[in-house]
């Protein structure tokens, strides 16, 4: 009698915890749902935007619904419909993408392995990175070619260069901990090691030479073109590229100024065409290239670059959704910057080109026309009833 009656107190705990973890769970859906779109409102209060009308809120309603997902909120939807004119309902919702979409196609469990840049030559041998000093691994120093060095060595090896890039092997970011830094001896090398010396997993790499194309936005910061490639059976889609510049004196192309991110976002033609105005985060606008005497307007290297995510998306098949970033050298050739898989952003993508997959939302959307995927993969907040 004894041990029934313990084996039902058991399983009665058991059953309150379970249902405690779902229900954080779906607090924690919530809140982060009502985050973006807290964001998306305090952008219309920034900048207005006009009301959706009843038709299109129907029109949106009816094209989530046809794939199991309720719209709670059209914040995100009037925002994107007002800023680029388009009206779409095939824009994503940033809380739809992160809690239902993503989470899908990319394996949480492995990113923090294939997120470290230490490990992006080794994940993908055949795309050209920054080149790379020295690295700091596990505590441990070790040369371009992996082998284990000294912190004496290091230093001498980063003294071979004028200036030099130092950057987190993880949680790097939005341009965070990334630090650009002039080297003129062995001492100041080590000098400059020591500063990082509570850190044991990073990189030296050598100063990008960016291509006058990236060059003509902005001369301090390493200039990227945001791609977003989707890996289906055998074919890999490619969208809506966006150009990201940094602010006169900044490394990257992320700025943070008293606490706020600082990020100039330029859409690109699927020719490879730069658009004429830069968006800031809030929506602000700026013109381009007014200061230029001759601009560039083609991006370099356009279709090698479209090449190369083509065959390297390919090879990461835990994470079928990246986001690359990408720059052009001075002798045209492409290089990853880094690539993205916790969670390549929807906004950059929309508010500078339209909807992030066009006509091929369909593709990335096609798992929900599965009765079992929408059981599995729609968490209860967005499930329609």
């Amino acid at each position: 009698m004894k041990k029934k009656l313990r084996r039902a107190i058991y399983n009665t705990v058991l059953d309150i915890s379970r249902k405690s973890e779902k229900t954080q769970k779906a607090m924690w859906i919530g809140n982060v749902s009502d985050s973006y779109n807290r964001t998306a409102s305090k952008r219309l209060k920034h900048l207005p935007q006009p009301e959706l009308t009843e038709e299109q809120k129907k029109a949106i309603s009816d094209y989530w619904a046809s794939y199991g997902i309720r719209i709670r909120d059209y914040s995100q939807f009037q925002w994107y419909y007002g800023k680029t004119g388009i009206e779409d309902p095939r824009f994503i919702p940033q809380d739809v993408w992160k809690n239902v979409v993503l989470p899908y196609y990319n394996r949480k469990e492995y990113e923090a392995a294939f997120q470290n840049k230490n490990l992006f030559e080794t994940f993908l041998p055949d795309c050209s990175f920054p080149e790379t000093v020295i690295k700091k691994q596990d505590g441990l120093f070790y040369d371009d070619h992996g082998k284990n060095i000294t912190e004496q060595e290091a230093a001498e090896k980063i003294a071979a260069f004028s200036e030099v890039i130092f950057k987190n092997a993880t949680e790097t970011g939005q341009g965070k901990n990334v630090k650009k830094y002039p080297v003129s001896s062995v001492e100041e090398a080590g000098k400059t090691l020591s500063l990082w010396q509570d850190k044991p997993d990073f990189l030296v790499q050598k100063v990008i030479k960016q291509h006058p194309f990236f060059a003509q936005f902005n001369e301090s910061s390493v200039n990227i073109i945001r791609f977003n490639s989707f890996f289906c059976r055998d074919k890999v889609y490619i969208h809506t590229p966006v150009l990201r510049f940094g602010l006169p004196g900044y490394v990257t192309d992320c700025a943070h100024i008293n606490g706020e991110e600082i990020v100039r976002m330029v859409g690109i033609t699927d020719g490879g065409e730069i658009r004429n105005k830069a968006i800031h985060l809030n929506g602000d606008e700026e013109p381009i290239l007014e200061s230029v005497s001759d601009p560039i307007r083609k991006v370099p290297a356009f279709d090698k670059i479209l090449r190369l995510i083509d065959e390297n998306a390919r090879k990461l098949p835990y994470f079928r959704i990246l986001g690359w970033d990408i720059t052009v050298d001075q002798d045209e050739d492409p290089i990853v910057v880094e690539f993205n898989i916790h969670m390549p952003s929807t906004y950059a993508s929309q508010i500078t080109n339209g909807p992030m997959w066009g006509d091929d939302t369909s593709a990335v959307l096609a798992f929900l026309k599965n009765e079992e995927n929408r059981k599995n993969q729609i968490p209860s907040f967005y499930r329609l009833k």
